[in-house]
């Protein structure tokens, strides 16, 4: 699907998606959208697990230079103590190209309920809890995608 969001504000265009992917489950497959230069927006439901959400990131819009913005989140369960305020979150990695001023990953929660009456809050920048947790995760990744570039490498060379 492709459209372009009415305000150039992926992130809030993101959350306006967000209440017609929630059912009694949660979010099962929270939608991924795509940013290019041009304007226009791609979306994607991967339908893949928080392991290789990523890859899908990754391969799919990120390393396609066209993209300047990427949003996606992962459904999680809370527990007391995480700065939630509900029993399930979806944590946001929200990626911004190398052609900004300040490039990256930006991390947040929406903590949500899916019970009647369901309740989706905008995004929580400030979770020190997650924000920390989705860091580490995106440093691991990309130190497991340098480690398996080296390794296929080394196939080639050494052949």
């Amino acid at each position: 699907m492709t459209a372009k969001p009415e305000d150039g504000n992926l992130v809030a265009y993101y959350e306006t998606l967000l209440p017609k992917f929630i059912d009694s489950e949660g979010f099962q497959y929270p939608p991924m959208l795509a940013l290019k230069h041009n304007g226009e927006l791609t979306m994607v439901l991967p339908m893949v697990g928080p392991e290789q959400i990523f890859d899908t990131a990754n391969m799919a819009l990120i390393a396609n230079m066209e993209y300047k913005e990427v949003v996606f989140a992962v459904d999680r369960f809370t527990k007391p103590g995480q700065g939630t305020k509900y029993d399930d979150v979806l944590t946001v990695f929200w990626w911004y190209g190398p052609h900004e001023e300040n490039y990256g990953f930006r991390f947040g929660v929406i903590n949500y309920k899916k019970t009647e009456p369901v309740v989706i809050e905008p995004i929580d920048w400030n979770n020190v809890f997650w924000n920390d947790i989705l860091l580490k995760i995106v440093h691991e990744y990309c130190e497991n995608t340098i480690k398996r570039v080296m390794e296929e490498l080394e196939k080639i060379t050494t052949h």
